[in-house]
């Protein structure tokens, strides 16, 4: 998607996310449902169920809890979304980020990751 449709087309939303804090999952489906260019498509609280939403959905980004299960193998499903969907962006969210993960699921095709902090 280049910069001009992204700026005259909604973006698709797909959230998988699970929280500790509900309210953190709570606040960030507030905030997608009051982004007016922005439309919420598909929401889940579990992993398993991420790759089938895709495929339904088909959502311009995917905004993915790194730890939404604790067996949930979140660079398998990077990789098997990114072969599948190319231009899907996958924006990771986690409060807990470690390095060799990290580089695993860039070279994956993870485009963005957000550790909870507002670093600028």
């Amino acid at each position: 998607m280049n910069n001009e449709s992204m700026n005259n087309e909604q973006w698709r939303i797909g959230n998988s996310a699970k929280s500790n804090a509900t309210t953190v999952a709570i606040a960030l489906r507030a905030l997608l449902d009051n982004t007016p260019d922005i439309r919420l498509v598909a929401e889940s609280r579990r992993g398993s169920e991420v790759a089938a939403l895709v495929r339904r959905t088909r959502p311009d980004v995917l905004l993915l809890d790194l730890f939404i299960e604790p067996e949930f193998d979140a660079l398998s499903v990077v990789r098997d979304l990114r072969a599948d969907f190319p231009d899907l962006r996958i924006c990771l969210l986690s409060a807990y980020l470690e390095p060799f993960l990290v580089r695993h699921l860039l070279q994956a095709g993870v485009e963005s990751m957000n550790n909870g902090t507002m670093n600028q």
